[in-house]
C-alpha cells in the first residue's frame, strides 16, 4: 500500500483563541502519552486484535493475539507467527510461518527500539489532517484523528487518564479502490494487563534460537530446521 507522508494540520471549529488553547492541549496530552512509553524502564502488556468486515458488522472476528515485554534496553514481542527480540545492539526476527530466523548485529538507535514497542503517536500525528479531543469517560481520554489521504480515514484511540498508556485503538479504513484493496471496514486493538513492574526475564535470551561459534551461527532446538540469516554492519 502506498502511504504519503502528510504535514500535520490541526483543525478546529471554534474561534482563534480557542484553537490556540486546543492546539496546546492536544500537544501536551500527546506528549504525556509518548513520555509514558519512553520513561517506562519495565513494561509489559497483552495485545488482542479484532476486525469487522463491513460497516453494519457488529460481530468482531479475532485476527491476532500476542504480548510484549520490555526491560531496560531489552525488548521481546510475540504476535501470531512472529517474534522480535532486541538486546542492546543485537536483534532477532523469527517468522514461524516461513521458518526463518533473521539475526542482526547493528548499532541500534535507542529511539528506533523504543518505537518498536510503543504505540506510535508520531505516526498517528503524521497521517492525520485533524485531531479532536473528546470528553473523558470511564477513566479514558478519547482522541479522534481524521485523514483525507491514505487507507485509514479515521483513528479513535483511548488512553488511561492515570497512566497515559493507550488501552484501545480503532482504525476505520477507506473503501477499496484502484489504489487500495481493503478487505475490512475497521480494526480494533486492545492493550490489556499493562504493567510497569519488573518483567519475567526468560524471553530475553538468544540461546534457545541458535548457537554462535566465531562467525558461524547454527539454529538449534525447536528452530534447528529454520533458515538462519546473519546480518551485520
Amino acid at each position: 500500500m502506498n502511504r504519503r507522508t502528510l504535514l500535520v494540520s490541526i483543525i478546529f471549529l471554534y474561534c482563534s483563541i480557542h484553537e490556540a488553547i486546543q492546539s496546546q492541549t492536544i500537544g501536551a496530552e500527546l506528549s504525556k502519552i509518548r513520555n509514558a512509553y519512553l520513561e517506562a524502564t519495565h513494561l509489559s502488556f497483552d495485545v488482542v486484535v479484532y476486525s469487522y468486515s463491513s460497516k453494519t458488522d457488529a460481530t468482531a472476528e479475532l485476527i491476532s493475539t500476542g504480548f510484549m515485554k520490555k526491560s531496560d534496553d531489552m525488548y521481546y514481542s510475540n504476535i501470531n507467527n512472529y517474534e522480535l527480540l532486541i538486546m542492546g545492539e543485537r536483534a532477532l526476527i523469527v517468522d514461524r510461518e516461513r521458518k526463518t530466523l533473521d539475526y542482526y548485529e547493528y548499532k541500534i538507535d535507542k529511539q528506533l527500539m523504543t518505537n518498536a514497542y510503543q504505540v506510535n503517536i508520531d505516526s498517528i500525528l503524521t497521517y492525520s489532517d485533524s485531531i479532536v479531543i473528546r470528553p473523558s469517560e470511564n477513566g479514558l481520554k478519547h482522541f479522534s484523528c481524521f485523514s483525507k489521504n491514505g487507507y485509514i480515514r479515521q483513528t479513535e484511540f483511548y488512553v488511561d487518564t492515570k497512566s497515559n498508556f493507550v488501552k484501545r485503538i480503532l482504525y476505520y479504513y477507506v473503501e477499496s479502490s484502484e489504489d487500495y484493496e481493503i478487505e475490512v471496514d475497521r480494526v480494533e486493538i486492545f492493550y490489556k494487563n499493562i504493567k510497569t513492574s519488573n518483567v519475567d526475564q526468560q524471553h530475553f535470551n538468544f540461546d534457545k534460537y541458535f548457537r554462535k561459534s566465531g562467525s558461524t551461527l547454527s539454529a538449534i532446538g525447536a528452530y534447528s530446521k529454520y533458515e538462519l540469516n546473519f546480518h551485520s554492519s
